[in-house]
């Protein structure tokens, strides 16, 4: 552009789009000097510009390859600012695409030179991870951990006790409490690594199960003496013979409606994956002795009703009735101790009384008695 003359000449006409006029425009590639001549009537003068030609900037930006769900950190240079296709303005970007993308960067230098680079950020897919260990372990036992197949993968193994393992499948012989833990299984793939984990507990050996000794009882209701166990859990259970248990996993538990001659019961300690501690334990229930008479007279024997095995137990209640059906006796805490006198204490004369006999846990007992002094 010139001013100040009424008229201009341009020369060299080289990529010029015209040489004459104030205001022409250069077409070149490369640094120019060009002359102006100026003419005001006869007057002239002249001017020479340069017309310098800037090279584009150099944008580089590098392309990044993530796992999924991961992300990249592209980074451009040669410009002083730069515009992406994501509309951030600034040299770097964080982008966390789900696909293969392509990102495009525009960098302008002081010169306002634009130039432009792309950048593509490949996605690599995110190994599955699924450890698993067989579920029943006892002590000195073996550990059998197990992952997924993933083709060319690198498997590593870390758990309780100092474990690590690069196969894919590790086994642990010979276990022992100190096993017991988390295990974590981390797959790499095509650079990426993903961990899970998986617990596994080792079962000690049970306590070694007591039943408790043999007894010989009357009375069909009895506390159990099985031991308390240090590992593991107890259970009763009837093997032959009846019984029925208030709380069949205490030690001390209470059996009631035991049966007639003999009962075997069993307490077994249990725990976990290992074998359990079986013990028996024989209860032989007697059959009352009940007589049928007895002679309250004084002279020391057979003074009172009294029945064999009827000791052993608490809160027991008989009604004695005479032949006409009445009440002549009774007690609801009977101790062998009827001596053949009535309730006001008077001698009942000689006859054949009719009892029943109401015993905790048992069926009712009904029967006659022979009442003879003499």
């Amino acid at each position: 552009t010139a001013s100040g003359a009424v008229s201009y000449t341009w020369s060299p006409a080289t990529g010029l789009s015209t040489t004459s006029g104030s205001v022409v425009t250069a077409n070149i590639s490369s640094t120019a000097n060009y002359t102006v001549i100026g003419k005001s009537g006869v007057c002239s003068f002249a001017k020479t510009v340069t017309v310098t030609i800037n090279s584009l900037p150099i944008i580089s930006v590098n392309s990044a390859t993530i796992c999924a769900a991961g992300t990249a950190t592209l980074i451009a240079n040669g410009a002083t600012t730069y515009t992406w296709n994501t509309n951030a303005t600034s040299a770097s970007i964080t982008p966390s695409p789900t696909i293969s993308t392509i990102y495009t960067v525009t960098g302008t230098d002081i010169h306002a030179c634009k130039n432009f680079a792309t950048s593509t950020v490949h996605i690599n897919p995110v190994p599955v991870v699924t450890p698993n260990a067989n579920s029943a372990i006892c002590v000195g036992q073996t550990i059998n951990l197990t992952a997924n197949n993933t083709g060319s993968a690198i498997y590593t193994w870390s758990g309780p006790n100092g474990f690590s393992s690069s196969a894919q499948n590790p086994t642990i012989a010979n276990a022992t409490i100190s096993n017991t833990g988390t295990y974590t299984l981390t797959i790499s793939l095509g650079g990426c690594a993903v961990s899970n984990t998986i617990n596994v507990v080792v079962d000690a050996m049970p306590t070694i199960a007591n039943a408790g000794p043999d007894a010989i009882s009357y009375n069909s209701s009895l506390v159990m003496s099985g031991n308390v166990p240090l590992v593991g859990t107890g259970v009763w259970s009837v093997v032959t013979g009846s019984g029925s248990f208030l709380n069949n996993n205490q030690a001390n538990a209470q059996v009631t409606n035991l049966q007639s001659g003999q009962n075997v019961l069993q307490w077994t300690i249990s725990n976990g994956a290992c074998p359990a501690s079986y013990d028996d334990v024989i209860i032989i229930i007697k059959d009352l002795i009940i007589p049928n008479g007895f002679s309250p007279n004084g002279d020391g024997t057979n003074d009172a009703f009294e029945i064999n095995g009827l000791e052993e137990y608490t809160n027991v209640k008989i009604n004695v009735f005479n032949r006409w059906g009445n009440l002549v006796y009774d007690s609801g805490d009977y101790k062998n101790n009827w001596n053949g006198k009535n309730m006001s204490g008077e001698d009942l004369s000689d006859d054949t009384y009719f009892f029943t006999l109401q015993i905790p846990n048992k069926n009712t007992v009904k029967g006659y008695v022979v009442l003879k002094r003499k």
